[in-house]
């Protein structure tokens, strides 16, 4: 069982995690008037048409309300045998949000009023090429991928999570799959496989859903740019080949 120190220090991650995943979620601009909005593309026009406005909203109220059970778990039950503890997982992922967050902040300045969640093109656009849009053409959903799969991850995905230890909507089957618990030898850094196992499906399958929502917008994004400033998106193109990985994709 971990010391309640090391317990402790499960505090700035769940700080960490809560305020990157609602710096992600939260719009700098308000949404775009209606002559100014583009056309929703794929998933997201047939079956999520309120994916800028209710997704956000709802996701935020919930990370904060998982936040504030495990805080409150942590700082009032110390001596329960159920509590939540800190897992090498748990580390990355809060980690993983934090810095989406700060690539999106960066995008956020970058952009400045041209940066909405809905797809527009405002009157006064322009084509920005520097800070992280100088290495990839859509940074912004790198950092909310990061964001959201590790936001996920940390407060649904990992042992030692207020969900998967004291909500008791887990199955203790099921827990297992996720890695050792406090039933079991406990260390901060045990040599269990199981950990990275589930980390890896998990953070692959909610990645996967993200992309299948952000590459038509990334398409249609890149079809306004090139529309909207020709020669100039091309040979930013020509110099930016990748969409948010470089070297991959």
């Amino acid at each position: 069982m971990p010391h309640p120190g090391v317990l402790l220090l499960k505090l700035p991650l769940l700080a960490g995690t809560t305020w990157g995943i609602n710096l992600a979620m939260t719009s700098p601009n308000p949404p775009p008037p209606p002559n100014e909005r583009v056309e929703r593309v794929g998933v997201e026009n047939k079956y999520l048409p309120w994916f800028t406005t209710w997704v956000p909203a709802i996701g935020k109220k919930t990370f904060w309300v998982l936040a504030l059970c495990e805080s409150a778990t942590i700082l009032g039950i110390i001596q329960s045998p159920s509590k939540p503890f800190i897992t090498p997982i748990s580390v990355i992922t809060s980690f993983m949000t934090v810095a989406g967050a700060l690539i999106r902040r960066s995008c956020y300045h970058h952009l400045s009023t041209l940066f909405t969640f809905d797809l527009a093109i405002r009157p006064d656009h322009r084509l920005v090429t520097s800070g992280p849009y100088a290495l990839v053409r859509h940074p912004s959903y790198v950092g909310a991928i990061l964001s959201g799969v590790g936001a996920v991850m940390f407060t649904l995905g990992s042992r030692g999570s207020w969900f998967m230890e004291c909500s008791g909507m887990v199955p203790i089957s099921l827990k297992s799959s996720f890695g050792p618990g406090l039933e079991e030898s406990y260390t901060l850094f045990p040599q269990s496989n199981r950990y990275f196992t589930s980390f890896f499906v998990l953070g692959t399958l909610v990645g996967v859903m993200a992309l299948i929502i952000l590459v038509p917008r990334m398409t249609k994004e890149d079809e306004m740019m090139k529309q909207k400033f020709g020669k100039e998106w091309e040979e930013w193109r020509a110099r930016v080949r990748w969409r948010i990985v470089p070297g991959i994709y």
